[in-house]
């Protein structure tokens, strides 16, 4: 089973950055999901949740793997494509989720009723404190996810 590491979580005004280490090193594609622990919630109700995504500017120097967000069995993913290094960067936007409860939530795959839209993730213009107004700064916790049953430890992102 891979055991995942964050070796890196850092916000900046547009976009969470991450660095993980996967071990061993993985033979095939590998689907990731980021949920938001005890996500917080605005005055209006929405819980602030953290959606993976690409990145807009991934470093094209970036060796040996593709990333891609699509369906798969069990849910819909960020997948690493064909990887062929231990150490991968990953991105994430905020976003807000209507008629969400629960003690963990996943933007990719909300629970039954909930509404989670990505339209953070193509704005131009999106910035952490355009979307949480005077919610900001806000400190989420976070854990990757896999479908095979695999969890990183939690980790803090504080966001300005």
């Amino acid at each position: 089973m891979l055991r995942p590491e964050v070796l890196k979580a850092e916000a900046g005004p547009t976009e969470l950055f991450f660095q993980i280490r996967l071990h061993p090193l993985p033979l095939e594609d590998v689907p990731l999901d980021l949920y938001t622990l005890d996500p917080p919630r605005l005055p209006g109700g929405e819980r602030v949740v953290a959606f993976p995504y690409h990145g807009f500017d991934r470093d094209p120097t970036q060796p040996r793997y593709a990333l891609s967000l699509h369906e798969g069995p069990g849910g819909f993913f960020l997948w690493i494509l064909q990887p062929e290094v231990h150490t991968f960067t990953l991105f994430a936007r905020l976003t807000l989720c209507q008629k969400a409860e629960g003690k963990a939530l996943s933007p990719l795959n909300p629970p039954p009723g909930a509404t989670c839209p990505s339209l953070p993730l193509v704005q131009a213009s999106y910035t952490h404190r355009g979307l949480l107004g005077p919610g900001a700064p806000l400190a989420l916790r976070l854990q990757f996810r896999s479908p095979e049953g695999w969890r990183s430890e939690p980790f803090v992102v504080t966001v300005p």
